[in-house]
């Protein structure tokens, strides 16, 4: 009998792209986020003055974007700057176009 590795990327019933990823020795699975969790992020991270706050704003879609374990935005507050790019940058690359090629194709 063989045993099967544990998948590292998929597709989520609602069809949004996922991946598992190790930073720091522990491994976290992080997805694509939806329209909607983006516009939710967007409108949370607007100060009382209207100006809008950047920080959270992608702190917020990145606690969405975290599957497992379950993060909360004051954990991630937490965290080493080490381990907050190296989670943006799996986010980033779930929730942006793939670059384009030397045609202009993305």
């Amino acid at each position: 009998m063989t045993t099967k590795a544990k998948p590292t990327t998929g597709i989520d019933d609602n069809g949004l792209a996922w991946e598992d990823v190790e930073v720091l020795g522990k491994t976290y699975r992080v997805r694509e986020i939806s329209v909607e969790e983006s516009d939710a992020a967007f409108d949370a991270s607007q100060n009382p003055d209207k100006t809008f706050n950047p920080r959270l704003n992608q702190r917020l879609q990145l606690a969405s974007a975290i599957m497992d374990p379950p993060t909360t935005l004051d954990e991630i507050s937490k965290w080493g700057i080490r381990k907050l790019v190296a989670m943006l940058n799996a986010f980033d690359g779930l929730n942006s176009l793939p670059a384009a090629d030397t045609e202009g194709n993305g």
